[in-house]
This record gives C-alpha cells, structure tokens and sequence, in this order.
C-alpha cells in the first residue's frame, strides 16, 4: 500500500508514486479526496485483508483418541 499526502497548488496534479518492486506488473487503483488538517494521521491505515475478527472456541477433549489410520481414508 503507498500512501501520498499532497497540497495542491493548482488545479491541475501531475503525481508520480514509487512502487515497491513486488508489484510492478500489478493493477492499481488511485482514489484522490480532500481532507482537512485535522482528518491527517501519520499512521496508514489497516489494510481490510489485515483485519481480523477472533471468536473464542471452546470444546471438550476428555475421553478423544487421535486415529492416524481414520485420518487418511477417503
């Protein structure tokens, strides 16, 4: 993810971005909004593939026995 904060000067932007080697070839998408000086944050966001929800599971393991043999037939 690259992130660019820019004033504009003009009406017109001429941007030039550094991508990183892994995803020269890729797609991308650029999306342009205008924000406040407060909104800024020196922080990226986190992608939404890195946000993870957690669900406790709890189960009963008293009296399971692991079958290897049970495990591989199909």
């Amino acid at each position: 993810m690259v992130r660019k904060l820019i004033t504009a000067e003009q009406k017109t932007l001429n941007i030039s971005l550094q991508i990183p080697a892994q995803d020269v070839g890729k797609k991308f998408e650029v999306v342009a909004y205008a924000v406040e000086d407060n909104q800024v944050s020196n922080q990226m966001p986190a992608p939404k593939s890195l946000q993870k929800n957690f669900t406790a599971l709890q189960l009963k393991t008293e009296g399971f026995t692991f079958n290897r043999i049970a495990l591989h037939e199909r």
